[in-house]
């Protein structure tokens, strides 16, 4: 099991700007929304898909919203709205806490095979001797084969390193 402990946010700050045009309550100031210390923590393994993709199993999901604050000019909206970004920020806990291994198990497979870009890889290879005109674009495979294994202190997994041209891979048995 691969364990992963995410500092998401060390700090971000959001500032506005805010305007309201109502007749109970006219306001004008300044809005401030603070994340200090997001963590978010899981424990996740991975399993191959039919087609060799890596779909990660995530366990065990844990948010921290560390000391995330909210700042407006006015009091009542200030305890208003604080009390409802605290709320909202429970809720969310809570769904990740106990619906977080399927949302995020679920959602994960797409995430990573678009960022590892379908399992692909672009190669341009030249000419392998001067004078020739034999340079051309490939693509590189790299599919997982087998089931990875997640040991101690490692990551085991096995690509096939398909090396493809035109969309057709080498026929097996040609080289």
């Amino acid at each position: 099991m691969l364990k992963v402990d995410m500092p998401t946010f060390k700090y971000w700050k959001i500032e506005a700007h805010q305007n309201v045009d109502f007749a109970f309550l006219p306001q004008n100031s300044v809005v401030v929304l603070e994340f200090n210390d997001f963590d978010v923590k899981f424990n996740c393994e991975f399993e191959r898909t039919g087609a060799g993709y890596l779909k990660p199993v995530i366990y065990a999901v844990d948010m921290n919203w560390g000391n995330t604050r909210f700042y407006h000019e006015d009091w009542f909206l200030s305890m208003f709205f604080f009390q409802i970004i605290k709320f909202m920020q429970v809720i969310i806990k809570n769904s990740v806490y106990f619906l977080g291994d399927y949302i995020f198990s679920g959602m994960a497979e797409n995430t990573l095979t678009q960022m590892m870009n379908n399992y692909q890889v672009p190669l341009h290879l030249k000419e392998a001797f001067k004078g020739q005109n034999g340079e051309d674009d490939f693509v590189i495979d790299l599919r997982q084969t087998a089931q990875p294994f997640i040991g101690e202190g490692y990551l085991d997994i096995m690509t096939g390193g398909d090396l493809i041209y035109n969309g057709e891979g080498c026929p097996p048995g040609s080289i």
